[in-house]
């Protein structure tokens, strides 16, 4: 008799067990799906603003470079103006210096 108890309650408990047991296993898996989601959309989001950094990085040097390879035509440029304008001042006064130009010539 406890042997015809014990295999009608197994009979009656294994679907719901099967059951159990896969609606655990379904949880556990949209968890890990969803984690690995985030942790997917957190990677792309470092590595966007990784190369934000490296584009504005290499603007920045490129920048840089361009006002290095610039500034001899500026110094030149500059020092032109200055020039020009200690000569037109100095000729406005009545004062005549020897530039190092013209004693050199």
């Amino acid at each position: 008799m406890w042997v015809a108890i014990l295999g009608v309650v197994g009979t009656l408990a294994a679907p719901a067990i099967s059951q159990w047991v896969a609606a655990r296993e379904s949880r556990r898996a949209a968890t890990h799906t969803a984690r690995q989601a985030a942790e997917q959309e957190w990677l792309q989001s470092q590595r966007d603003e990784a190369k934000t950094r490296a584009d504005r990085l290499a603007a920045n040097l490129r920048e840089f470079w361009f006002l290095v390879l610039e500034s001899p035509n500026r110094m030149r440029d500059l020092l032109e103006l200055a020039v020009a304008n200690l000569e037109e001042s100095a000729s406005s006064t009545g004062f005549h210096a020897e530039t190092p130009a013209s004693v050199a010539a």
